[in-house]
């Protein structure tokens, strides 16, 4: 039995909606995008989501793609820019809470510090040996 071409599965998902069909391109094709996902984020976890993110945007653009589009093709370079867009967005997530963690004030050393300290300290020890 001769195997029907991507483009007639994908048809059939967008005429028919035949969730069968597009089934079986998520077989056919699951491999190439996740494999491509994992070597872009190095992580099973993010490539496992940016590969449901290119399927999912394959259901969405079905009806948009050209008849001569190479499927494996539009999901590898789908699968690319989602990863890209998922990569900046984690850097930028990183840096803020990079940012957010607070930092010792530069301009006080540690010597100039507990001077201010200790008597507050000093106070909260009276304070609960009374209670």
């Amino acid at each position: 039995m001769q195997e029907v071409p991507d483009l007639e599965l994908l048809r059939r998902y967008v005429h028919g909606h035949s969730e069968d069909a597009f089934g079986e391109l998520v077989l056919r094709h699951v491999d190439l995008v996740y494999s491509a996902a994992l070597r872009k984020t190095g992580q099973a976890q993010d490539a496992e989501e940016l590969t449901q993110a290119a399927f999912l945007m394959l259901a969405q653009r079905a009806s948009r793609l050209h008849s001569r589009t190479v499927l494996s093709g539009w999901l590898y370079q789908t699968v690319r820019l989602v990863a890209a867009i998922f990569l900046r967005a984690k850097i930028r997530r990183i840096r803020r809470e990079q940012e957010a963690v607070v930092e010792p004030n530069s301009d006080e050393t540690e010597s100039e510090v507990w001077p201010e300290i200790v008597p507050l300290l000093i106070q909260c020890v009276r304070a609960a040996g009374r209670s």
